[in-house]
């Protein structure tokens, strides 16, 4: 009777000293799993920073100016843009019935940057106008910026 229950002892030990084994591996892989998954996320977050960047952020607005109107593009990105062009109800904002001869655009701007130029608003040309920015940068060709301006 005394070695059946030694040997139950040793197989409970054995049985408990298994399931410990098993628990720590199982722990083990889910760190591995967590940790790898951490790696990847922080990764993509440089991948974005990096990609930040290179990138120019460009926004257009109509704001008051003296006593008429002006478009203006803003550059909220860490980049310079380059082949900026604007174009309003689908038309290039030289052609629109807004252009002011004379008052063209830059093709350039650069990181923190805005320009502007005038918009003769009129009742024959009155808005909203739907506007869209497209631009060149380091992280790719004809990126787009589209809103509609108003007052």
């Amino acid at each position: 009777m005394a070695d059946a229950l030694a040997w139950t002892n040793t197989a409970v030990g054995c049985l408990a000293l298994l399931v410990s084994i098993a628990a720590l591996v199982m722990g083990q892989l889910r760190a591995n799993k967590l940790q790898a998954r951490i790696v990847e996320l922080e990764e993509g977050r440089e991948r974005e920073r990096v990609l930040g960047r290179q990138q120019a952020v460009l926004r257009v607005r109509l704001e008051p100016y003296k006593n008429a109107y002006r478009f203006v593009i803003a550059n909220d990105g860490a980049a310079e843009a380059s082949n900026v062009r604007l174009y309003l109800d689908g038309k290039p904002q030289h052609e629109h019935g807004t252009a002011v001869q004379g008052d063209a655009l830059p093709n350039q701007l650069g990181a923190g940057a805005t320009m502007s130029c005038l918009a003769a608003v009129s009742s024959d040309c009155p808005p909203p106008f739907e506007a869209r920015v497209l631009w060149d940068d380091e992280s790719g060709a004809d990126r787009e910026y589209r809103t509609v301006l108003t007052f």
